[in-house]
Parts: C-alpha cells; structure tokens; sequence
C-alpha cells in the first residue's frame, strides 16, 4: 500500500471516528509528533492562492461548507469506492 493510500484512509477513519476513538488514535502517536518543530513554508505561488481563496470566502464570491457537510461528502466518497 502506498503512503498516499495509508494517508487517505486515515483521514477517512479521523473524520468518520468518534471522539473516544481519536483520543485513543493519538495516545497511540503522541509520542512521534512534534508540533512545536513543524515549521510550515509555504511558496510566494503558494500564498498567493490561499490569499485568493480567502479573498473569494471573505466576499462571497465563493461559499465554504461546514464540518458536517465535509464528513458526509468523505463519507459518501468512501462508500462509493467500495
């Protein structure tokens, strides 16, 4: 199985997964992650877009969803593969 595979069904397991089951997941991982030393860089193009985007949210130009929407939309995706 590929990382990106790996990826894709964690993601998938994290937005379906109940709060018990994400405590666990990161007790289990807690211990390899480093926030403090993730240092984000992002590209000039990079910020460009996100600035873009943001823009296009802030005047409504485009509409955002909420968090319930995105998990049924992950969800749906999952089954459909299946």
């Amino acid at each position: 199985m590929t990382t990106a595979a790996i990826r894709d069904r964690l993601l998938t397991y994290l937005a379906d997964a109940n709060d018990n089951e994400v405590k666990e997941f990161y007790s289990l991982i807690k211990g390899h992650i480093h926030l403090e030393d993730v240092v984000l860089a992002f590209t000039k193009q990079q910020l460009a877009i996100l600035d873009a985007r943001r823009s296009d949210l802030m005047n409504g130009t485009v509409k955002g969803i909420d968090r319930h929407t995105l998990h049924k939309n992950i969800r749906d995706k999952r089954n459909a593969a299946q």
